[in-house]
């Protein structure tokens, strides 16, 4: 008789059908298994350790059933900054090790699973052992223009400044020593219609300051000048006056940003531009959005007049740590570029060059080009240092010769002690990667005196990613040829701007460009699997994008290969950012990577919260318990609460915290003693949900040069009927994974998918995925969504895509349809796999001994 298991997320009441002498239902009520209780991220706060504070910590998190923990040594302020006035013991000192090496000792004893984070700090791969050579480069450029002939050309000195983008200085890496290695020299033969604000005889006035052209136009990114806020008006402005009307295509914003220097993103557009035929009275053309770069070039509708204006609100100062650390001074912005271009520009090119990790990159078209620049030639290379003077043989026309080199990004591992901080490792290199992760894992093991494997620490955790973008790396050229079958040099005028050959071309160019970084950040990723098996760990749990989109690449693709994907949800805090519908999209991001390749379990960094408003410490499980149900319901089956921070003395109380990070869950709650039914009901919600087959009718292709938490973070998951389960699926999935077999699409991991549905930015996509959909669909495999239009990659033959798409999608096949998922469905005959009236119904479980789970 088939016995069902039916669990809400209302009442978390399990009704159990099953026999006595059932082992799920058995454990369910009576023992619930040990591994399936929460772990905790335990946080050693600048070095304030003591044995007797480890002593205690461990065995109360013994005593509330916690299974395992993941230890931190991190830096900084502590809430209140309490740490910051005790004696503190360095990182890796003998006094440090021995103290580690108990910890261990007693985690194991206690049969707790231990992990360690990646690096000091919380992000990301990175520390003081770290080479300039070794560490995260990006790809900067110097530019001169000349006119044909053989003609002898000065190139301005490269820039050598560490920082985000060109040579914006970052106040963090500034006792960093210059460090640049020349890539190459490239002329660009330029549109007779690409003028400079110089030769269209542009005059500069603002609202205050003092402003030259050469400044605002220099593409030297250091050179900047105040625009002073205007309290009165309250916003400034800084304009361009023509002696005839002048049309423009495109504008180049540089300025500060207006947001706190500890915010990951802008508090949002601030600057306009606006134009005039008379100077008085002024017409919006484009909102100038801000950048984590600091710089960002758009297409404008072409636009016709004599002046054209930046106007720029006045700072507002705050953002997500101002109360506790910094507010901008409201004295105004610096201006560090405006430039106007006579021509189109790559839309967002700071950001398609993969300089910033734009949430959706296909979202922002480059219009069609009226004028590109339709040839490029490679020069040599090998040029002295600084400025210097080259001897050129062009073709007739007027160049831009442009002097690309890589340089430091200058990202440290954070937030650590000093002793303990360093440059982040290179993220595409292989061999610096091995060699980071060696010696890191090689301290640990002396440290904890050998007990590094299948004891003692058993894996390594990746959180959640914030070391922002690298563009450059030592075999970038060789890597992206063998990839994209072509070379990457003549290329690269298109990663500042400049659209070379057509729009198409450049933009499917600058896919192969991010997907190159995508795929050898995932390969690296993936090496960390090597490390594991070379020290007999036991694996690896890996955060991915998070909050939003945090990197170039695929959040699934590094993810795959993981042992315990995972995720993180935060409390709902006001200002804080948080947003269940981000934690959604993250969870059901790792979820579906445990259900499509096998890992089974699906983890979360859990409850993240912030101290605003005096919410430390105001978290229990009356107000978890709702934020726990929707992870459950998101496809959760494992927690990690954040955060547990090492308590050394019991007369400081509270105590050490994360900066101003909780949930607080650690001995000094005032209900630390009372938490362990807490532990039991999310204990045992998760080993329900650990048992069986997740049962899924849809697998949703949300396309490449994608991440579901970019795509679907903010405006909540892509419509599905009512009554029907779904998993995200990667591309990598579609091509290496994905069958169809028995009327089934199916994985090797043992999942079944009733259809393929192809939605997020499918119209765009690489001609090899397209032909695997295709195989599938000729198959007989149900495919549903939007029809690919556009071939992606620059290698790709659009012809070959178009004839394909041609016989798949418009030759009448029955199983495949651009009609409404509803429609497709009921006329391919699938059914949802259970019904039922129970409210908070989720998805469901099938178990290998004829049970089924409901959530």
């Amino acid at each position: 008789m088939k016995r069902t298991l039916l669990c809400t997320a209302l009442a978390a009441l399990f009704l159990v059908q099953a026999a006595a002498q059932d082992s799920v239902s058995k454990q369910f009520s009576t023992d619930t298994p040990r591994s399936a209780y929460p772990q905790v991220w335990w946080h050693w706060m600048n070095g304030d350790v003591s044995k007797d504070g480890i002593k205690k910590d461990l065995l109360w998190m013994n005593r509330m059933g916690i299974s395992g923990l993941h230890q931190f040594d991190a830096g900084g302020l502590t809430f209140g900054g309490q740490a910051a006035e005790v004696p503190t013991i360095s990182y890796m000192s003998s006094e440090w090790k021995d103290a580690f090496q108990y910890a261990v000792r007693l985690v194991d004893s206690l049969g707790m699973e231990m992990t360690i984070a990646s690096c000091p700090g919380w992000s990301s791969t990175g520390g003081p052992w770290v080479p300039y050579e070794n560490a995260m480069k990006k790809l900067v450029w110097r530019t001169a223009e000349t006119s044909g002939g053989s003609v002898q050309v000065t190139i301005p000195a490269p820039f050598t400044t560490a920082g985000t983008y060109q040579n914006i200085e970052d106040a963090d890496n500034r006792e960093l020593d210059p460090w640049y290695r020349d890539v190459a020299l490239v002329a660009v033969r330029l549109p007779d219609e690409e003028k400079s604000l110089q030769e269209m005889g542009a005059v500069v006035s603002s609202s205050g300051g003092e402003f030259s052209l050469d400044v605002l136009t220099d593409g030297d990114l250091q050179t900047s000048a105040l625009l002073p806020a205007d309290k009165d008006a309250g916003y400034a402005w800084l304009q361009y006056e023509f002696p005839s009307p002048q049309l423009i295509k495109a504008v180049t914003v540089c300025a500060e940003a207006n947001r706190s220097r500890f915010d990951a993103f802008p508090a949002g557009s601030v600057i306009t531009l606006q134009s005039s035929s008379d100077g008085k009275i002024f017409s919006d053309v484009a909102a100038i959005p801000e950048s984590v770069v600091n710089s960002m070039t758009i297409d404008i509708p072409p636009t016709k007049a004599k002046y054209f204006r930046l106007k720029v609100q006045n700072p507002t100062g705050g953002g997500l740590y101002a109360a506790y650390y910094y507010a901008p001074a409201a004295a105004g912005r610096e201006i560090r570029e405006f430039v106007l271009h006579t021509v189109e520009k790559v839309n967002h090119s700071e950001e398609k060059a993969a300089f910033a990790a734009q949430h959706d990159f296909l979202y922002f078209k480059t219009p069609s080009c009226s004028a590109p620049s339709p040839e490029t030639i490679v020069l040599d290379n090998k040029l002295p240092e600084g400025e210097c003077t080259v001897s050129l043989n062009l073709p007739e026309g007027r160049w831009r010769i442009y002097r690309f080199g890589q340089t430091l990004t200058g990202k440290q591992n954070h937030p650590a002690t000093p002793d303990a901080t360093g440059l982040e490792v290179d993220k595409l290199d292989p061999e610096a990667w091995l060699d980071f992760f060696r010696k890191y894992v090689d301290m640990y093991k002396e440290a904890s005196g050998g007990q590094v494997g299948q004891h003692g620490i058993q894996y390594i955790l990746t959180d959640s990613y914030e070391a922002q973008q690298m563009t450059w790396t030592k075999n970038m050229a060789s890597e992206f040829e063998s990839r994209c079958g072509y070379s990457v040099l003549g290329w690269l005028p298109a990663l500042t701007g400049q659209i070379i050959g057509s729009t198409d071309e450049t933009e499917r160019f600058l896919w192969d460009w991010r997907n190159t970084i995508g795929d050898l950040f995932k390969e690296n990723y993936d090496r960390i699997n090597d490390i594991v098996a070379e020290y007999g760990m036991k694996g690896r749990y890996t955060e991915a994008q998070e909050n939003g989109r945090v990197y170039v690449g695929d959040g699934m693709d590094v993810r795959m290969s993981s042992t315990v994907p995972m995720a993180a949800i935060w409390m709902p805090t006001p200002g804080a950012g948080s947003s269940i519908t981000m934690a959604q999209a993250d969870i059901k991001e790792a979820a579906s990577v445990a259900h499509v390749y096998g890992q089974n379990i699906a983890a979360a960094e859990s409850f993240t919260s912030a101290g605003f408003g005096g919410r430390a410490y105001s978290f229990y499980p009356g107000n978890l318990k709702y934020v726990a149900d929707v992870a459950l319901s998101a496809g959760l089956n494992r927690f990690v609460i954040h955060e547990s921070a090492h308590q050394p003395s019991d007369e400081r109380v509270p105590g050490n915290g994360l900066f101003v990070f909780g949930q607080w869950f650690n001995r000094h709650e005032t209900w630390a003693e009372l938490g362990r039914p807490w532990m039991d009901y999310l204990g045992r919600s998760c080993f329900m949900l650990q048992q069986g087959k997740y049962v899924a009718d849809i697998a949703y292709l949300y396309g490449e040069d994608g991440c579901v938490t970019g795509l679907y973070g903010e405006e909540g998951f892509p419509y599905i009927p009512e009554g029907y389960s779904f998993d995200f699926i990667n591309p990598k999935g579609v091509m290496d994974y994905l069958e169809y077999k028995d009327g089934q699409l199916v994985t090797p991991s043992g999942m079944t998918y009733s259809v393929l549905v192809l939605g997020g930015n499918c119209e765009t996509m690489s001609l090899a995925l397209l032909k695997k959909i295709a195989a599938l669909a000729k198959a007989g495999a149900p495919v549903q969504g939007l029809i690919p239009k556009r071939a992606a990659s620059l290698s790709d033959d659009q012809k070959e895509f178009d004839a394909i798409v041609k016989e798949i999608w418009h030759s009448g096949l029955p199983n495949v349809s651009s009609a409404s998922i509803d429609d497709f469905l009921a006329a391919q005959g699938i059914k949802m796999d259970f019904h039922s009236t129970v409210p908070g119904i989720r998805f469901l479980h099938r178990t290998t001994d004829n049970m089924d789970i409901y959530w």
